[in-house]
C-alpha cells in the first residue's frame, strides 16, 4: 500500500462525530462477514485498521452496539453513520470504516475476508487475495 498523505482525517455524514488519524493503517480491506454486512448495509465492509493512540477524536461521541461477545461497532447517535469497530481482544487498534473518510483514495485494499460468507451474486474480479475466514495477521474472534 502507498502511503497515505497525513493526516488522514473523517466523520459521519452529519458531521458530528470527527477523527483524525496520524499514521498510515496497519492494513485495510474487505470484509464479507455477516455483522460487517449488517453494520454498514452493503455486500461487503471495507475498513482500514489502525493503532488505536494514532486516532485523535473530536465532536460528538460514537454510540456502541456489541454486535458480538468480541466486537462493538461504532455509530453516530445523529445520523446513524457507520465509523467504528473495537474488539475485545485487540483493545491496541481501531477499525474505521472507509465511508467515513474525508478522502476514500487515501485507501487501497490488500485483501478480502469472510469470502465464505460474500453474497453469492457479488463477483469478485479484482485479483485481491480472498480468504475464507478471518485475514491471518488479524486473529480476532470470528464475527460471522
Amino acid at each position: 500500500m502507498t502511503e497515505p498523505r497525513l493526516p488522514i482525517t473523517g466523520g459521519c455524514l452529519c458531521g458530528g462525530v470527527r477523527y483524525t488519524i496520524g499514521e498510515a493503517p496497519l492494513f485495510s480491506g474487505h470484509c464479507h462477514c455477516r455483522n460487517c454486512r449488517k453494520h454498514t448495509g452493503a455486500a461487503f465492509a471495507t475498513d482500514a485498521t489502525f493503532r488505536a493512540a494514532a486516532v485523535t477524536w473530536s465532536g460528538g461521541q460514537q454510540r456502541f452496539y456489541g454486535s458480538s461477545a468480541s466486537c462493538e461497532r461504532g455509530f453516530c447517535p445523529v445520523c446513524g453513520s457507520t465509523i467504528s469497530a473495537r474488539y475485545a481482544s485487540k483493545p491496541d487498534i481501531v477499525v474505521i470504516a472507509a465511508g467515513s473518510l474525508d478522502n476514500i483514495d487515501l485507501l487501497a485494499p490488500s485483501d478480502h475476508a469472510f469470502v465464505k460468507d460474500k453474497a453469492g451474486w457479488l463477483p469478485l474480479g479484482d485479483g485481491l487475495p480472498q480468504f475464507q475466514g478471518p485475514l491471518p495477521d488479524f486473529k480476532a474472534e470470528s464475527e460471522a
